[in-house]
């Protein structure tokens, strides 16, 4: 009986310590690469909009309004072009499609992709709509946000709060939009 109990004693610390050197090596792993950069942050996120020109307007993208893809230069910087179409029509109103492409500066906090990562992130955009008055805008942003690893530190879930402020542009004053963007990011290493 004393035999088995210290077999079983030695099966349990063998378990024990084969589940600590895994997960030791997923996270050493995932922070060798986010310390040799060089890869991509693919993602999209839905978006609500609070547009602060006279009238208020409250703008709701779901499910996903933005597309990005955030290449890695290093292990706290990535360089995210973005993109978003939008189209408007209905009964008796004018159809117009709105194209918005941008890049952000993305700087993280902290380093290890393995832990919840704050960050900053500066932006330029340009939006150009179709329709009546085909008007073309400059936007100039920046946000904050949080990343939090999920499913072995391949993706991420992301939220963001910032402010946007468009140019002013032929004839059309300039105005300020703040923004929360909540999203998903899958890392291709």
């Amino acid at each position: 009986m004393r035999y088995l109990r210290q077999a079983g004693a030695v099966l349990a610390l063998t378990v024990l310590l084969s589940s600590v050197a895994s997960a030791q090596r997923t996270a050493t792993r995932g922070q060798a690469a986010a310390r040799q950069g060089g890869y991509w942050e693919l993602g999209g996120d839905a978006r609500l909009q609070f547009q602060l020109d006279d009238p208020l307007t409250i703008v709701i993208d779901i499910p996903l309004d933005i597309l990005r893809a955030g290449y890695y230069a290093s292990d706290v910087l990535s360089i995210e072009p973005f993109a978003s179409i939008s189209s408007s029509f209905g009964k008796d109103q004018t159809a117009f499609t709105a194209y918005h492409i941008g890049v952000g500066v993305v700087y993280h906090l902290t380093p290890d992709r393995t832990k919840p990562q704050t960050y900053l992130r500066p932006s330029l955009a340009i939006s150009s709509t179709s329709g009546p008055g085909n008007l073309s805008f400059t936007f100039l942003g920046f946000g904050a946000g949080l990343k939090k690893p999920m499913f072995n530190n391949r993706m991420a879930s992301r939220v963001e709060a910032g402010l946007q402020h468009r140019l002013e542009t032929g004839g059309v004053q300039a105005a300020t939009n703040i923004n929360i963007q909540a999203g998903f990011s899958v890392y291709t290493r």
